[in-house]
């Protein structure tokens, strides 16, 4: 059974257009830890569960941006789960090659 702990709340910075952007953060902390504890970590430190939660929320940021984009591009109001594929298939392409 996991410990439960208070991990304190930090404001989450979403970077729109190269500045960054302070909002509260829309992902909760425990199922970050959960995440990091099915992955085989013993032992997580509150620094780690929160930066991970902001690297999560950024890219989700961008790439809900970017479906957007595909979405209007395609002359469509409704973003489906195609424009979000198509997205992270590019940048996989771009940042992970």
């Amino acid at each position: 059974m996991v410990k439960k702990r208070k991990i304190p709340k930090s404001k989450s910075k979403v970077y729109i257009g190269g500045c960054a952007e302070t909002l509260m953060p829309e992902i909760p902390l425990a199922p970050i830890e959960r995440i990091f504890k099915k992955a085989g970590a013993e032992r997580v430190g509150e620094d780690a569960i929160i930066a991970l939660r902001d690297v999560l929320e950024n890219v989700a940021y961008e790439v809900s941006v970017k479906s957007i984009e595909l979405a209007k591009h395609a002359g469509r109001k409704t973003v489906s789960a195609d424009d979000v594929k198509a997205v992270v298939r590019i940048f996989k392409c771009i940042n992970l090659s």
